[in-house]
């Protein structure tokens, strides 16, 4: 094949991306003309397989655990005072956990500030129930009674 053949080639190529022959042109005649190999004036193209993978299943992982200091603060002061203290030294220990890097130690800690927060609030509840019904009893059941001006004891 000559150089003339070559450069009065028409444009239609077979460009494939399948493994098959060689692309060519058609010639003057109308017959496909295979590019010889490694000939400067053949079109350049290369055959990449390619692998894609999916994507891997995204794992959340927990970064924080919520220590429970405010529940714990609230116990303190507006409960039952020695537990308060305990939920909050152990919503300390949570937090100090979870900057270490200690997940579980933290999630134990943080549960137990809970726990102590929460039967601190019961007994604070209880205490304060008990502290308005005794005397509404105490009033009610007494044996004073005041009449007018004047009080009588029984």
């Amino acid at each position: 094949m000559d150089q003339k053949s070559i450069k009065n080639a028409s444009p239609e190529y077979n460009y494939s991306s399948q493994p098959g022959p060689a692309p060519y042109y058609y010639d003057n005649q109308g017959h496909p003309q295979y590019y010889p190999p490694n000939q400067g004036s053949a079109p350049y193209y290369q055959v990449i397989h390619m692998v894609v993978t999916q994507p891997a299943t995204n794992v959340t992982q927990v970064v924080s655990v919520q220590d429970n200091m405010g529940l714990a603060i609230f116990a303190c002061l507006c409960c039952f005072w020695p537990l308060g203290i305990v939920a909050i030294l152990r919503a300390s220990e949570s937090r100090d956990a979870m900057n270490r890097g200690d997940l579980n130690g933290a999630r134990v800690s943080a549960s137990d500030a809970r726990k102590f927060s929460l039967i601190s609030i019961c007994i604070g509840v209880v205490l304060i129930l008990i502290a308005i019904i005794v005397p509404i009893i105490v009033v009610t059941t007494s044996a004073s009674y005041t009449y007018s001006r004047t009080t009588y004891y029984g």
